[in-house]
């Protein structure tokens, strides 16, 4: 027991060193508006080494099936059998379409490379618990890859039962209940109703629209990650540790930040200054540098690293010392409807590319 606790001790000083020189080299480009959204790209001066597949990339090389974990299935759990001869990452978020219900990532998971994981899923469809998707004659049948992330707002309440799960039975278990119904307001908000309140077809559904911002807001070389204002206030923002798997990312993500903004239009029309988003960059940052953090044991590689105060949740998963990906997402509730108190301190410069310096 005591050895346990000193290498958990030891872990929590690696863990907390790592994020802290994640923010001393993260890096932001210069902003980009269209209508009330404002997105600053990101960058780092931490040069990559873990190496890996995107989902998409695996899907495209035919390495990887993604299917029920058994003929009666389980609507928490997925079965993910990686044939290629390197990890595969997968976002906390990524949407998986097919098999008896589309599903959504829990958390995010490095699949160890050559391996057959129990990944922990929520559902993103209701009133179907019926085989879809596609697969050869005599398998089971296989899901396919949705364009999708879920939706930015009902991640961050996910992310947030999750964390709460793994505090309380150190599972990587959602609020299914908050999920569906999460899903079902951005339905309403849209006028959109599809059969099984299927999140996938209220994208489809909002597609030429989101397809205007995938042209305004259009990856950059080297950009390893997005931080995404919705008129006044900060949404979050997302890293990824390689820009060439950032970029088969990058609209998924894209869609998933700004679908709130084109459901609820009228809110914040006004463009904010590039002094204002300076402040409120730096504070956010500020605020997701000092937020507490625990460790937990990721479901593939790594350590999965978990932050969240009154009104902000992140996740962060880290192999080898490296930060693969990092989620910073705030939480819109009565007593926190924005990312929190104000402070003091702003960004000294918006230059392309300049350093994150805390004061």
């Amino acid at each position: 027991m005591h050895s346990r606790l000193e290498n958990k001790k030891t872990l929590q000083i690696i863990m907390k060193k790592t994020v802290e020189t994640f923010f001393e080299q993260l890096e932001l480009g210069d902003y980009r508006q269209h209508g009330t959204a404002t997105i600053f790209p990101l960058f780092s001066r931490i040069e990559p080494v873990v190496e890996y597949l995107t989902l998409s990339e695996a899907y495209s090389q035919e390495a990887i099936s993604v299917r029920e974990t058994s003929e009666s299935g389980s609507v928490p759990e997925l079965l993910v059998i990686n044939r290629a001869d390197q990890p595969v990452l997968i976002l906390d978020g990524e949407e998986i379409l097919g098999a008896k219900q589309n599903r959504t990532l829990n958390t995010t998971i490095l699949l160890e490379k050559k391996s057959e994981t129990i990944i922990p899923v929520s559902c993103t469809e209701q009133g179907r618990w019926a085989y879809g998707g596609y697969g050869k004659p005599g398998e089971p049948p296989e899901m396919m890859e949705s364009e999708a992330i879920l939706e930015r707002k009902t991640r961050s309440r996910r992310m947030s039962s999750v964390h709460a799960n793994l505090k309380h039975s150190e599972q990587f278990k959602s609020n299914q209940g908050e999920v569906w119904e999460s899903i079902s307001n951005l339905e309403a908000k849209a006028g959109h109703h599809s059969p099984t309140s299927s999140l996938n077809a209220l994208y489809k559904a909002q597609k030429r629209k989101l397809d205007v911002f995938l042209n305004a807001f259009r990856v950059e070389d080297g950009q390893r990650g997005l931080l995404v204002i919705l008129g006044d206030k900060v949404s979050g923002f997302d890293y990824v540790s390689r820009p060439a798997a950032y970029r088969h990312l990058h609209d998924k993500l894209i869609r998933s930040y700004l679908l709130d903004l084109l459901l609820e239009p009228k809110k914040n029309q006004d463009k904010i200054a590039k002094s204002t988003a300076g402040k409120l960059v730096g504070e956010f940052l500020e605020q997701c540098r000092a937020t507490k953090m625990q460790t937990f044991d990721s479901v593939g590689l790594g350590t999965n690293c978990r932050f969240e105060e009154d009104f902000i949740a992140g996740t962060k998963l880290v192999h080898e010392e490296e930060p693969i990906h990092s989620a910073f997402l705030t939480l819109d509730s009565p007593s926190h409807p924005g990312p929190g108190p104000s402070m003091d301190d702003s960004m000294a410069s918006l230059r392309r590319r300049r350093r994150y310096r805390s004061p």
